[in-house]
């Protein structure tokens, strides 16, 4: 992150799903810093806000969440990480999007009630993100079933994305800069 301090428009906070791309290139930009880092939990964002706030962004998507289901963090502190998240964005005057989790496949080890526990964060997280009248992004009705990952959007792991499903979340992330004109 040091080496990539300048002044960015957007930055990208989140875990692998958001490490794993390089946004400059996917949105055809130069202004992108990506604050991505496998394996992290909302906590982990928390922990280091500095890093996003110093860049002086306009906005800031935050996709996460996932990675804290499976540590079994519970659903009352992760909307709590994520509510300072929010609160710390938009102190900075940066506008903050959040991500629902998406859905693992049924390659994830026990898919079905990990699924489950998505289904109930997403739930608290909208209705979150609907009070804070923040943007959400919602992968699930365009990568998913309704119930599981489809293996044309799931890497073998059943969690990770495979390289075109970003084209998805690309076209979603282009709506709301459009809207907010950044």
């Amino acid at each position: 992150f040091l080496a990539d301090s300048s002044q960015k428009s957007i930055v990208m906070l989140g875990n692998s799903l958001t490490s794993r791309m390089d946004w400059n290139k996917l949105l055809n930009r130069h202004d992108i810093a990506n604050r991505g880092i496998g394996s992290d939990i909302t906590e982990g964002f928390v922990n280091r806000m500095n890093t996003v706030v110093a860049l002086n962004p306009k906005i800031c998507f935050v996709e996460g969440g996932v990675n804290d289901l499976a540590r079994r963090i519970p659903d009352d502190e992760i909307i709590k990480n994520l509510k300072l998240v929010i609160h710390t964005l938009e102190s900075d005057s940066i506008i903050p999007v959040l991500t629902t989790v998406t859905y693992v496949s049924t390659d994830y080890r026990r898919a079905r009630l990990f699924n489950r526990k998505v289904k109930r964060l997403n739930k608290a997280l909208l209705f979150m993100a609907a009070q804070s009248n923040v943007d959400v992004i919602d992968l699930n009705p365009s990568l998913t079933d309704g119930r599981y990952l489809k293996k044309e959007h799931s890497e073998p792991d059943g969690i990770h994305l495979k390289l075109y499903s970003y084209i998805i979340w690309r076209d979603k992330i282009v709506e709301i800069l459009i809207r907010n004109d950044i």
